[in-house]
Formats: structure tokens, C-alpha cells, sequence
């Protein structure tokens, strides 16, 4: 892949979460990947990744590290009052409303900025749900095809009902009905 075309990714990535940040979660912090690699590579003894994304999507891959569900962190939170916890989905939307959420219940919490898909573009690794080492990561429909170079992007049916339930929101260029 060439460096504009990685660049336009990016790009794209970053105006996509701008705009759901904007909209649904203005007063979430924002981790970038390049800092969250360099906080799990430290100690992450009190960091917690809370993935939100569905089971289907989490089977196909996930980041590496202390790494729990949604379902799984609120059936424990009091456990994790004294951590920061770091929320992800594929982009950053669900995340960001979910952390928002966490926010306002007191938790440290911050937002993966461009989510999977943006640390993907930074070449970090996944792993699969047995641990080891992947390159798939769920993309939740074509027009989220924006992940990193040497990823495989992974799509399911019925995710892409669920995406067109968020087209209103997506720009023109991401398949979205939005100018």
C-alpha cells in the first residue's frame, strides 16, 4: 500500500471518529494507539481494554492485554473503581458512548481514538480468541474497510444491517447518506 493511500486511511478514520465524537461522546479523553502500545508495554497492572464489540466481532480478533467484554467489566465494576480503563470497538462509536457512560459513573475512562481499526493502521498486533497472533480484524462492513496494511478485513451478513441503521450518520465517502 502506498503512503498517501495509507495516509487517506487514516484520514479517514480520524474524520469518522471526529464526527461521532462530536455528536455522541464530546466529553470523552481520547487515547491514541501509539499511546496505549506504549502504556500496555509498561505497566498495565492497572489498565483495563473493555471491548464493546459483539461476540462475533470479538471472535475474530482482539488487542492484546488486560482485556475484558462490556458484559463481563459491568458485572465486576466495582473491582476496577481504581483503574484506568480504556474502551474500543472497530471505529471509536460504540466505545465513546459506552465510556461516556463510564464517565459520568466516576471511572477513569478514556476512548481508543479510530478504535481497532486504528491501531491496526499503526501496525500493532491482534490476537485471535485463543491468544495467538492474527491479522483479521472485523471491519463491520466494506466501507470500514480502512484498517492497517496486511490486515485482512473480516465482514458478517448481519452486520451490515447493523451498519445501515448508522448510514445517517456516515459521511458520502463511507457509504453514508451524509454530505
Amino acid at each position: 500500500m502506498s503512503e498517501p493511500a495509507k495516509a487517506e486511511k487514516m484520514r479517514k478514520t480520524e474524520e469518522v471518529y471526529n464526527d461521532f465524537k462530536r455528536k455522541s461522546f464530546p466529553d470523552v479523553m481520547d487515547v491514541d494507539a501509539q499511546t496505549l502500545h506504549s502504556l500496555l508495554a509498561t505497566d498495565s497492572s492497572k489498565l483495563m481494554l473493555i471491548d464493546v464489540r459483539t461476540p462475533e466481532e470479538q471472535q475474530v480478533s482482539r488487542i492484546p492485554g488486560p482485556c475484558m467484554t462490556a458484559e463481563e467489566f459491568d458485572q465486576r465494576k466495582a473491582d476496577f473503581k481504581h483503574y484506568t480503563i480504556v474502551t474500543y470497538c472497530t471505529v471509536g462509536a460504540r466505545s465513546g458512548k459506552y465510556a461516556n457512560v463510564l464517565r459520568q459513573d466516576g471511572f477513569d475512562v478514556m476512548n481508543l481514538k479510530g478504535s481497532i481499526v486504528g491501531w491496526t493502521q499503526q501496525g500493532y498486533p491482534l490476537i485471535s480468541e485463543s491468544g495467538e497472533a492474527t491479522k483479521r480484524v472485523h471491519v463491520f462492513g466494506d466501507q470500514w474497510a480502512l484498517q492497517g496494511e496486511g490486515y485482512e478485513p473480516v465482514t458478517f451478513g448481519k452486520a451490515k444491517a447493523a451498519v445501515e441503521g448508522v448510514r445517517t450518520v456516515l459521511p458520502s465517502w463511507m457509504g453514508g447518506t451524509k454530505p
